[in-house]
């Protein structure tokens, strides 16, 4: 009964706020409204808005509209996502799909996660249940942002390398292809083939290298319109990557008024002060490089604990690390990407128990993403207060992301090292932390 409850009791917790907000929204607009600013949702007329942008975008491309330019059929925004998504027009689903859709997605989302390493103490249960219904977690089901999907498809990827026989692994690695296919971010994570032997991983680059020139030839134009055209935002709220930490900086330096929410006057004025964009650029890519040299010297500290790990809590801590360091240092994120903060909880959670991990470092890498998942709430929290106290807890906010992913980017550092070593090495089988 006990393991139940650590392994389904979070999932339970966080399914019954989800459905108390979903039940607000019905009965009492208002209380609903008030809820979503405290977690810093950005408040929409119906839930699932992500979903619907998405279907909408189906069903226009279904009738021969460039979604990738604005329309009236698109309500004059842009479709911003793979070229292959549209296709699933031809299932039929539509914008009368959407609250059905979304109500899908956040319960298989919220039962997926109970396929994570499980807590293995009420301590971790709780820890794995606070982040559960943290903000950044109700933003993604609220919105029902494809993410959450990314987020499941990635899972089961994972969950596919950890079974016998290898196979079996092998339609791990083209769930992470599919992911790439329709959000990019997720063939990162092909990376972990370096895990595999010398006849696996020429197996699996031969048939990657295959997929990935099919798709290009089918839909390179489309692919390039849309990484163009991906979203961006003031750095101040809503985002998270290397770039915030100088964008906003530059901002707070130019703006003609002293604010985390400015007009787009504003805004262009500061832009077009003599250097600022080439600033905020070199700054970004200097930052950029001293966080990879550091994490690069912090890899041998976690070296023991990391290898100590069960299979599971290693494979998830590596898959999660790697997505993380990919997406904070290429672009910027919107807040509800943080949810791959999910897959590397249960590691770091077991390693802060294990001898040979520095355990200060590893309690204190923990508590930071447990701030970052509640991170809203506390920025909402200091919005009625000063504009000094307001940047204060933005730029805490930026610390704890560059402390968070130096971390996660040494822990990602030396999982490819392992594996490299490994796949270089005179060995046959598997090897690494999903042998």
């Amino acid at each position: 009964m006990r393991r139940m409850v650590y392994r389904f009791g979070p999932s339970l917790a966080a399914l019954l706020l989800y459905a108390f907000c979903l039940l607000l929204w019905r009965e009492n607009h208002t209380a609903y409204e008030t809820l979503l600013r405290w977690y810093d949702f950005m408040t929409n007329a119906v839930p699932y808005s992500d979903l619907g942008a998405i279907l909408q975008a189906g069903a226009c491309w279904r009738q021969g509209v460039d979604v990738y330019q604005p329309s009236a059929c698109m309500h004059g925004g842009v479709y911003n996502y793979a070229p292959l998504l549209l296709r699933a027009a031809w299932l039929g689903l539509g914008p009368a799909d959407r609250a059905m859709g979304g109500l899908m997605i956040g319960g298989v989302f919220l039962a997926g996660c109970t396929l994570l390493p499980p807590p293995r103490t009420w301590g971790q249960t709780l820890l794995r249940g606070l982040a559960l219904c943290s903000g950044v977690v109700m933003y993604a089901l609220e919105s029902a942002n494809f993410d959450v999907l990314m987020f499941l498809l990635c899972l089961a990827g994972v969950r596919l390398l950890l079974l016998t026989p290898w196979r079996l692994g092998l339609l791990g690695y083209a769930l992470f292809a599919l992911g790439g296919a329709l959000k990019f971010y997720p063939a990162v994570l092909l990376a972990l083939a370096l895990r595999e032997s010398r006849k696996q991983f020429a197996t699996i680059a031969g048939l990657v290298a295959l997929a990935g020139g099919l798709y290009l030839w089918r839909y390179g134009q489309g692919t390039l319109t849309a990484l163009a055209m991906l979203p961006e935002g003031l750095p101040f709220r809503g985002v998270f990557g290397a770039v915030n930490l100088p964008f906003g900086l530059a901002l707070l330096r130019f703006l003609p008024v002293l604010t985390l929410e400015p007009d787009v006057p504003q805004f262009f004025a500061a832009m077009q002060q003599p250097y600022a964009a080439a600033y905020i650029i070199i700054a970004a890519r200097l930052l950029t490089v001293a966080a990879l040299y550091s994490a690069a010297a912090m890899v041998p500290r976690f070296d023991a604990a990391r290898r100590a790990l069960p299979a599971p809590e290693r494979l998830f801590l590596a898959a999660g690390a790697g997505l993380l360091a990919f997406c904070f240092f290429v672009a910027q994120n919107l807040d509800y990407r943080a949810i791959y903060l999910l897959f590397t909880l249960p590691g770091l959670a077991l390693m802060a128990r294990l001898p040979e991990a520095p355990r200060r470092a590893i309690l204190l890498l923990t508590a930071a993403e447990i701030v970052l998942l509640w991170e809203a709430f506390f920025r909402h929290a200091a919005a009625t207060g000063l504009v000094g106290g307001q940047i204060a807890v933005w730029l805490l906010r930026e610390c704890l992301w560059w402390f968070v992913v130096v971390r996660l980017t040494a822990i990602a550092f030396g999982e490819l090292r392992d594996a490299g070593q490994a796949l270089a090495a005179p060995a046959n089988g598997r090897t690494g932390p999903g042998a």
